[in-house]
C-alpha cells in the first residue's frame, strides 16, 4: 500500500487581498507551502506527493518551490479547479489515472496550512490502518453561538464540537467514489472539507485523530504577521 500526499495549491489569496497567493507568500523566510514540502519529504510515512496547481503555477513552483530542497518524493502535478473540491476530484482522477491503486492511503492537505509535524502524520496513519480514514480535529475552546439576522438563537454544546484540520486520510477509491458521486447528485452545498464529502455521499464513518492548536490554516494577512515557525 502506497502513501500519497496532495498538497491543495490552487487558492488564489482573495481573502488575503494579496496579489501573491497565500501559499507562496513568505513564513519566517520561506514560503509558505515549503513548510508542507518538507514536513511530507522527512516523513516516514509518506511515499510521496502531488502538487494540485493551475497550470499557469507550475513553472513558478518548479523553479522557485521545489528547488529550495531535493525533493526526492515529489511525484508530479495535478491541475486545479474553480474550487476546493474540484481541485481534489482533479488530483484523486490524476492518481487513478497514473496507475495507483485502490487501497492507495491518500492524505489531503492544505497549501496553508504549514504547521504539520511528524507525530501528527504518524497518528494518522494509525488511525487510518485501523478504520480506513482520519481526520485531525481539535476541540473548540471559546463559546459559539448561532446568529441569525444579528440575533443569538443557538448556544451549541462545545463538548459536542471540534474544529476540522487537515490532512485528512483515506483510501483513494473511496474517497474518489464518494466525490464521484456528489457529481453525479450535483449537491456541492456546504462542501468545505472532505470529511463531509465522504459522510455525506460515501456513507463513511470519520473518525476522529486529535490535532493540535498550531495547526492553524494560513487565511489573513495577520496570520502571516503574528505566526512563525
Amino acid at each position: 500500500m502506497r502513501k500519497i500526499a496532495i498538497i491543495l495549491a490552487g487558492g488564489r489569496g482573495t481573502r488575503m487581498q494579496s496579489d501573491i497567493p497565500k501559499q507562496f507568500m513568505l513564513l519566517k523566510d520561506k514560503p509558505v507551502i515549503n513548510y508542507s514540502i518538507d514536513a511530507f519529504e522527512d516523513s516516514l510515512v509518506i511515499d510521496g506527493f502531488i502538487i494540485a496547481a493551475p497550470s499557469s503555477d507550475v513553472d513558478y513552483i518548479s523553479q522557485n518551490i521545489l528547488t529550495r530542497r531535493n525533493c526526492r518524493k515529489f511525484l508530479g502535478f495535478s491541475e486545479s479547479g474553480d474550487t476546493r473540491y474540484a481541485t481534489i476530484k482533479n488530483a484523486l482522477d490524476y492518481l487513478c489515472e497514473n496507475g495507483y491503486e485502490d487501497d492507495t492511503c491518500v492524505f489531503i492537505h492544505d497549501s496553508a496550512r504549514p504547521y504539520i509535524t511528524q507525530d501528527l502524520l504518524i497518528k494518522l496513519f494509525g488511525t487510518f490502518g485501523k478504520y480506513g480514514n482520519a481526520i485531525p480535529c481539535v476541540k473548540v475552546k471559546d463559546t459559539i453561538k448561532e446568529v441569525r439576522d444579528g440575533v443569538i438563537t443557538e448556544s451549541p454544546d462545545r463538548e459536542l464540537l471540534w474544529v476540522a484540520q487537515t490532512p485528512q486520510v483515506f483510501s483513494l477509491a473511496k474517497i474518489r467514489d464518494a466525490y464521484n458521486k456528489m457529481y453525479e447528485q450535483g449537491d456541492f452545498n456546504a462542501i468545505t472539507d472532505d470529511a463531509e464529502v465522504a459522510k455525506r455521499f460515501g456513507g463513511i464513518k470519520c473518525h476522529v485523530v486529535e490535532g493540535n492548536y498550531q495547526n492553524i490554516k494560513i487565511t489573513t494577512k495577520e496570520d502571516i504577521n503574528r505566526n512563525t515557525i
